[in-house]
């Protein structure tokens, strides 16, 4: 897919599950399940580790269910864990998911 491709599906996946800066509903596609899931990734910053509670406060503010974002970032490769500490990956290293 061509670069203007992609940035124009992620455009409308991001319009179709966001409304006022909330998730509305996680999707059931992958793909689309990705793209939802690296602006959840993206609010915080690479480098810097977080507590458990801080992770839940930045994704809870988004989306209810913080426990499930929480768990997928993780899952797929966009945040590692180490006991209650987490931590966002490099972007480069998110490319084979996308």
């Amino acid at each position: 897919m061509i670069q203007s491709d992609w940035a124009a599906e992620e455009d409308k996946v991001l319009r179709a599950f966001f409304a006022q800066g909330r998730l509305k509903t996680l999707p059931v596609k992958f793909r689309k399940r990705l793209l939802v899931l690296r602006v959840f990734a993206r609010l915080f910053e690479p480098g810097k580790r977080f507590e458990e509670k801080e992770v839940n406060v930045r994704i809870g503010r988004m989306f209810p269910d913080y426990c499930t974002i929480r768990r997928e970032l993780v899952d797929i490769g966009f945040m590692a864990r180490d006991g209650g500490s987490y931590w966002r990956l490099q972007e480069d290293d998110w490319l084979p998911l996308l």
